[in-house]
């Protein structure tokens, strides 16, 4: 048991031997954030002189550039700029051509316009849900306007007036009990 305190002494250290690590003193520590800050300034001015750099090599290989070589990015720039004019047109033809295809349909001019646009952006799941709602709202509407046309077009049920056209004081029942001889 001896042998075990005296292990835990030797690892343990005393409190007097805890303060023996330094303390920084307030100067030192200013001192230390005067520099990191000096070091900080450096690689800011780097930074920038690099920047700087690059970009005068890059004005002197632009001023290097042959005409040829200049000639040649403002063609790929036209040419990049017409194929970016082409595709607009030619999306803007598909889509007139779906919003006249779904007119026919039966849509009206904004439904058709969004169904088109989801065409063109390849919005299937979409297109389709739109096409399904509509499908339904137009069956349900022609069925109403059926319900409603054959409800006109009947004439209109004139049940309970029988031979004498509903008049009271000529119900059978009652002209025999008023004149049992009658019959």
């Amino acid at each position: 048991m001896a042998e075990i305190d005296e292990r835990l002494d030797e690892q343990n250290p005393t409190p007097e031997e805890k303060t023996s690590e330094p303390e920084f003193t307030v100067e030192e520590l200013l001192a230390q954030l005067q520099a990191a800050k000096a070091e900080n300034k450096r690689y800011k001015d780097a930074v920038t002189k690099a920047s700087s750099e690059a970009a005068t090599w890059k004005k002197q290989l632009r001023a290097r550039q042959t005409q040829e070589e200049q000639e040649a990015e403002a063609k790929r720039e036209a040419e990049e700029e017409r194929s970016n004019h082409l595709k607009a047109v030619e999306r803007e033809l598909a889509m007139m051509k779906a919003t006249n295809r779904y007119l026919k349909q039966g849509m009206d001019e904004k439904l058709a316009k969004e169904c088109a646009e989801l065409e063109a952006d390849n919005d299937i799941d979409t297109l389709m849900e739109k096409i399904a709602s509509h499908r339904d709202a137009s069956i349900s509407a022609a069925v109403k306007k059926a319900q409603e046309e054959l409800l006109a077009s009947r004439p209109e049920i004139n049940a309970g007036h029988g031979e004498n056209g509903g008049k009271e004081d000529e119900d059978p029942f009652k002209k025999a009990f008023l004149n049992p001889d009658s019959y």
